[in-house]
């Protein structure tokens, strides 16, 4: 019966498979190689039936197995032999190199009769041949792991470039600005600490937005609060809105900006009066 196998990326790229493919146009060795996968056992054995094969691997195109399985040995891709059984076999020598054994399949042990060269060394020192074999897909396994962790590495360090380097936008303003203060910025792991430029620029269109704020002191309490508050820190996607919250709820607060009139200031004349209203009220309650 035949089984679900692993197909490699480096299979579509095999060169000498493809060679085989151009010059036996017509007789289709890479993709009966393929197909042959499929009906070996957990050692790469099959049984050399090319007219039965034919049924089970491309049996809608028009050609002969017997002639590719041919093409196969001569290459190398395959052996041929036959069993004290009498039986003719093949089998893959790299089968166990590229696939790895799963379930009833990796404990049940061979279907088919070795080859008769390893079958003395079976007798002699155990199942050498399972052991080899094992050995083979280890390797690959760790082959495998190896070249994914590489390219989990490549991946995370693209992705840290990607945080860590912001370009800026060609031809802007601010680039050339200097900075009057800066606020500590929210940074990715891995990544220096970054901070967000006010400049005067900046400065002069919020005064305009928020008349009541005194915009360069606030700005000097948003840098200090970010200082005393590194988990609380934006990003530089967010720090915008986060300067135009804080002043927002300063100028909806009355403001901070201190007007003078007649030499007093705004704050002054109602604190005044405040206390003003205050004593009255105790003197009219006393009377009564």
């Amino acid at each position: 019966m035949p089984r679900i196998r692993t197909v490699k990326p480096e299979f579509f790229r095999h060169e000498g498979l493809q060679d085989l493919e151009v010059k036996h146009s017509g007789a289709y060795p890479m993709f009966v190689f393929e197909g042959l996968w499929l009906q070996c056992d957990s050692n790469g054995i099959f049984q050399w039936r090319p007219r039965q094969l034919k049924l089970d691997i491309l049996p809608f195109l028009p050609f002969d197995m017997a002639p590719t399985l041919e093409i196969l040995q001569k290459s190398g891709y395959i052996i041929r032999y036959t069993a004290d059984n009498g039986k003719e076999y093949g089998q893959i020598p790299t089968f166990r190199h590229h696939q790895r054994l799963t379930g009833k399949e990796a404990t049940e042990g061979e279907r088919y009769p070795l080859p008769a060269i390893y079958e003395s060394t079976v007798k002699q020192q155990g199942n050498i041949w399972e052991a080899t074999g094992k050995q083979l897909g280890n390797i690959g396994e760790r082959q495998d792991a190896q070249e994914k962790e590489k390219e989990k590495e490549k991946e995370k360090e693209k992705e840290l470039k990607a945080f860590c380097s912001e370009p800026k936008k060609p031809g802007s303003e601010l680039e050339v600005e200097p900075a009057v203060l800066v606020i500590p910025l929210m940074s990715k792991k891995g990544c220096p600490e970054k901070v967000f430029n006010v400049t005067q620029r900046m400065i002069d269109d919020w005064a305009v937005d928020y008349p009541a704020v005194d915009v360069l002191q606030e700005m000097r309490n948003l840098k200090q609060w970010n200082i005393a508050n590194p988990t609380r820190r934006k990003y530089e996607k967010g720090i915008l809105r986060h300067i135009n919250t804080w002043l927002m709820n300063k100028q909806n607060c009355g403001g901070t900006v201190n007007r003078v009139v007649k030499g007093q200031s705004k704050t002054y004349e109602h604190n005044v009066a405040a206390i003003s209203q205050g004593m009255r009220e105790l003197i009219e309650e006393g009377a009564r």
